[in-house]
């Protein structure tokens, strides 16, 4: 799918490469990611405040953390609030959950840093993208081959696949 701008040459397979390119260097900046949220940790936290577990986190998966300090003060909840886990051996993103999922907290990785904000704010963030690919088909692209193609080289989740997650569409005229 991604060559098929250089072969279509059209405006609108531009487009869908740019945005299939962009898709792949998101996927990669969640592999980094998650490699290093697969890193294993043992942790004791009694009473210590959130703000001091994502630093705690930030400096043991090496990794930036964000917390988006004004989703949690429209939920009312502070940033010092007291955390109690205590862990052996447990993976960065599995403590990453059993810590905030209590708090209705959640986190994602956006641009590289790993954002914690509420699970009302990640909501939010999904976006419904819609694009026009008659030319594609008119060129001969069959609509299937499309959403199959798109849904092994992107992330996902997708619906179709995995039970959860996004959508690929075909709406006709």
């Amino acid at each position: 799918v991604a060559m098929l701008s250089s072969v279509l040459r059209s405006k609108r397979a531009i487009q869908v490469n740019v945005e299939i390119m962009r898709t792949f260097v998101r996927l990669r900046q969640l592999l980094a990611s998650n490699a290093q949220l697969a890193r294993k940790l043992d942790v004791a936290f009694d009473s210590i405040p959130l703000s001091d577990v994502a630093e705690f986190l930030s400096e043991k998966l090496e990794v930036q953390v964000l917390i988006d300090r004004e989703a949690l003060t429209e939920e009312a909840i502070a940033t010092d609030t007291p955390v109690t886990l205590q862990f052996q051996g447990i993976t960065g993103d599995v403590l990453m959950s059993r810590w905030l999922k209590p708090l209705q907290l959640a986190h994602d990785i956006e641009n590289g840093l790993l954002v914690i904000t509420t699970m009302a704010k990640l909501q939010e963030r999904h976006v419904t993208k819609l694009y026009d690919v008659r030319e594609l088909f008119d060129r001969g692209l069959h609509p299937s081959r499309l959403i199959a193609g798109l849904s092994k080289t992107t992330p996902g989740p997708w619906q179709a696949t995995d039970g959860e997650g996004g959508t690929l569409t075909l709406f006709a005229d």
